[in-house]
């Protein structure tokens, strides 16, 4: 079975985390920060988790802010927050035809991989044997892994 979409997956759960103090107490003792790709994503929840952490409730934008300390920081938490203004997100259509793509060819290969909707060929034809070739292809991969 194919595997959700990362990339959507950590836009949900940093703006989950940032909206819904009962989703982060469920996630917050779980979730690493290593876990995220996204640079800008994995900087704000570090500090939504800190936050967390030492006071048990969610930050509110004025308390994030304070946090902010370094341009990196102010740079990750306006991309973070422009990315929600604008829904710059892949659309959820597109998510379902990867997830029906993968289902309906039946490919056996698929099993163990993670795909991502935005970067991998998952739409290519050929993609059976690529996969059966390349057996460590859209295996485990965390930030700074460029498969």
């Amino acid at each position: 079975m194919a595997k959700i979409d990362h990339d959507f997956f950590e836009n949900v759960l940093v703006y989950k985390a940032l909206t819904d103090e009962i989703y982060l107490a469920s996630i917050v003792d779980y979730v690493k920060p290593i876990f995220f790709k996204d640079k800008d994503i994995k900087l704000i929840f570090e500090i939504i988790k800190d936050f967390f952490n030492r006071r048990n409730t969610c930050p509110t934008n004025t308390e994030i802010k304070s946090h902010l300390i370094s341009k990196e920081l102010k740079d990750s938490y306006r991309k973070t927050v422009e990315k929600f203004k604008t829904g710059d997100f892949t659309p959820m259509t597109r998510v379902v035809d990867c997830c029906n793509a993968l289902v309906d060819r039946k490919i056996t290969a698929i099993t163990g991989r993670n795909f991502s909707v935005v970067y991998d060929r998952w739409d290519d034809d050929g993609l059976e044997a690529q996969l059966l070739g390349q057996p460590d292809m859209y295996k485990l991969r965390r930030a700074g892994n460029d498969l």
